[in-house]
């Protein structure tokens, strides 16, 4: 809390960049979502997340972006699907306002390299 307070201070934007969650779960647990918003509360403008090694929701927090995980761009994991796929978040900003956000999917393919999938 401390931390986004004073980065507040001396920043234009705040993104919290968070090693978390569980992995292989498809749902942020409790801690994420109370640390994000948390996070929110105290100045953060953006959040992004990963450590589940699969995609998680992207959640607006008092129209804030919280990315909970973008799951693996390039791992080593290539023994499920879900472990295959990821997501690049595009965040568009322009002076003091976010203009756009959305997420661009990746696949791990089997010569581990990142396919760009269809938006």
């Amino acid at each position: 809390e401390n931390a986004v307070k004073n980065a507040r201070q001396n920043a234009d934007w705040v993104i919290g960049c968070f090693h978390w969650g569980e992995e292989y779960k498809e749902k942020p647990n409790n801690r994420q979502i109370a640390l994000a918003r948390l996070a929110i509360d105290s100045g953060a403008d953006i959040i992004i997340g990963h450590h589940p090694h699969i995609i998680q929701p992207l959640e607006y927090y008092k129209n804030k972006p919280i990315f909970y995980s973008l799951g693996n761009f390039l791992f080593d994991q290539l023994w499920s699907q879900e472990t295959r796929k990821g997501a690049i978040g595009k965040i568009a900003i322009e002076k003091d306002k976010i203009k756009e956000v959305k997420t661009i999917p990746t696949y791990i393919n089997n010569q581990y390299q990142i396919e760009l999938l269809e938006e």
